[in-house]
């Protein structure tokens, strides 16, 4: 018997049973295609594999400049007890303080952005900002403001009296 020539009740049976099949097996894989060769894995566990050590990474420069941003608190209250800053310093400190605070507040966003992204294309905002951080990074660091912290630091503190 061809199967071409089924009768119709049985035909429209056998449609309907296949199109309920296909529909519980979608559902069985939540919608998604399931990769024999495990590829997705594979790419996962390379992210993974990238995203430990840049999260590492970050960690550390966010540790580093909340230090610093705790030693510059402490040349202020230095300096609050009655020690005299020559204007030109006053001045420099406030702008490395807000240059280090933008700085760190940069790594608290790229830290975000890099444990919420789900997939590469996310990853790649986050790679960019990456950059602008590290060029900032230099720049603080090449800027003189870890002189005139290491300066100002040294300066005995005025006494109490």
């Amino acid at each position: 018997m061809n199967p071409l020539t089924f009768p119709r009740p049985t035909w429209q049976l056998f449609t309907a049973s296949l199109l309920v099949a296909l529909f519980l097996s979608g559902c069985a894989t939540s919608g998604g295609w399931t990769d024999p060769s495990g590829a997705r894995e594979r790419r996962e566990a390379a992210r993974g594999d990238l995203l430990t050590p840049t999260l590492t990474s970050v960690n550390n420069r966010i540790y580093s400049y909340e230090r610093k941003l705790e030693e510059w608190k402490t040349v202020e209250q230095k300096l609050a007890g009655g020690m005299s800053l020559p204007r030109d310093n006053a001045d420099r400190m406030k702008e490395c303080q807000l240059q280090l605070q933008d700085i760190l507040k940069g790594y608290h966003n790229l830290r975000n952005r890099l444990l919420q992204a789900d997939s590469d294309s996310g990853l790649l905002p986050a790679g960019n900002l990456l950059l602008q951080l590290n060029q900032q990074d230099v720049d603080y660091l090449e800027g003189g403001c870890g002189r005139l912290l290491a300066e100002l630091e040294a300066t005995p503190a005025a006494p109490l009296v």
